[in-house]
């Protein structure tokens, strides 16, 4: 008897402090869904993650520590075999769903010799993939709202208005609709939420009128770091990243 495959999807949150989630103790802000899903599914108590969101990433993406592939913050080596690449050998449908920002970190004027050292996104194993910073950061545009976002091959020109997370979810779901009697398949969907730049969400008030500093054109001609943030990230965690927090964990139980 053939015992069938198991699809997988694996979600991973951006910047979320262990703190933060009421399971581990967090009293600041309300992560019912999460506790939820904590309390009748299974925890792992001993685990161990980079403090940054982009070594996480690469780690994850190649089952590696990072001293064993570095090559440059935000990249990922050309030549590294991701999981993609194993999942798809092994007769799995892939995709990915979110957050890339593994090809090209470092803007015109910052070590040169480092733009676009990294791995494309159409390199990396997977069948499909609906992506935020597929190219140069200077060019990334924001991952919230009026989200700037790379999918199979062609940026996206229907995105005014919409939110990243929310229209990186719908893509997942999508992608899991038409796959899910079609053999077996594996989801990765490295959410946008809860990293920084801290902004309004679609449950606030202010959501409708907020422009994202990072498409302005002012950060699209950057040529540096600190040109690329001119534009004014809002850098204000005590208005926006409670709100974030809870549209973070309710997006978990819409999914």
């Amino acid at each position: 008897m053939t015992t069938r495959r198991p699809n997988i999807v694996l979600i991973m949150s951006d910047d979320l402090g262990y703190e933060v989630i009421g399971c581990n103790g967090g009293t600041s802000y309300r992560t019912p869904v999460l506790d939820d899903m904590a309390e009748n599914g299974a925890r792992f108590e001993n685990a161990h993650v980079q403090p940054l969101c982009t070594p996480t990433r690469v780690q994850l993406m190649t089952g590696k520590y990072n001293f064993r592939n570095y090559i440059g913050f935000g990249l990922i080596a050309p030549d590294e075999k991701t999981f993609g690449h194993v999942f798809s050998d092994a007769g799995y449908k892939t995709c990915i769903s979110g957050k890339w920002q593994l090809y090209s970190y470092n803007p015109p004027g910052v070590k040169p010799e480092l733009r676009g050292q990294g791995q494309q996104i159409e390199d990396a194993g997977f069948d499909e993939y609906c992506v935020w910073h597929a190219h140069h950061t200077e060019a990334k545009g924001s991952r919230y709202k009026d989200p700037v976002i790379y999918e199979n091959g062609s940026y996206r020109e229907d995105t005014d208005g919409q939110y990243g997370d929310d229209v990186f979810a719908d893509y997942a779901i999508d992608f899991i609709e038409r796959n899910k009697d079609e053999g077996v398949f594996r989801l990765l969907f490295p959410m946008a939420l809860t990293h920084g730049p801290f902004e309004p969400t679609p449950d606030d008030a202010e959501f409708a009128n907020f422009n994202p500093p990072s498409n302005s054109e002012e950060a699209r001609n950057a040529q540096t770091f600190d040109g690329v943030h001119s534009g004014g990230d809002v850098d204000d965690p005590e208005t926006w990243y409670g709100s974030m927090v809870q549209y973070h964990d309710k997006g978990l139980l819409d999914g």
